[in-house]
């Protein structure tokens, strides 16, 4: 019997950035969900907002002394985006924005990037998945991703 050979598939570029999420593991700083939207800014825009950071917070406590997250998570957000010249804000998601949101009910911030149908995020043991009911976003971005 002869081997065949499948065509190469195309592997959507939001799907291999959740593929790496899932091989590292969560480390505040380095691989957690805000950096993780920042990785999939600066893949899809070519500018790391969060390069002036990354590494000089190691939990939510020193992540809020330096970033203000939990204090003012849009404004977080908005000053990491602005050391890339800053992102347009949308009234509603498209595939592959991103927004700093959280779960009804919980007040600690998640950044978030929209796959089309849910929020996914970098969570503490895989990639999150969160239904668009039960999360509440503050602001969304615009990234102008097309596949």
């Amino acid at each position: 019997m002869t081997d065949i050979i499948p065509a190469e598939v195309h592997v959507p570029a939001l799907m291999q950035e959740m593929n790496r999420w899932n091989l590292r593991e969560f480390q505040w700083g380095e691989m957690d969900c805000g950096t993780t939207v920042a990785d999939w800014v600066w893949r899809v825009k070519g500018a790391d907002p969060m390069a002036h950071v990354r590494g000089m917070y190691d939990s939510p406590a020193s992540c809020q002394k330096l970033l203000g997250v939990v204090t003012d998570p849009v404004g977080a957000y908005e000053r990491c985006f602005a050391t890339i010249g800053g992102l347009p804000r949308v009234d509603a998601q498209s595939r592959g924005d991103v927004a700093v949101c959280a779960r009804y009910g919980e007040r600690f911030p998640i950044g978030a990037i929209w796959n089309g149908r849910q929020w996914i995020s970098k969570g503490r043991d895989c990639v999150t998945f969160l239904d668009a009911r039960i999360v509440q976003p503050f602001a969304i971005w615009g990234l102008g991703y097309a596949e």
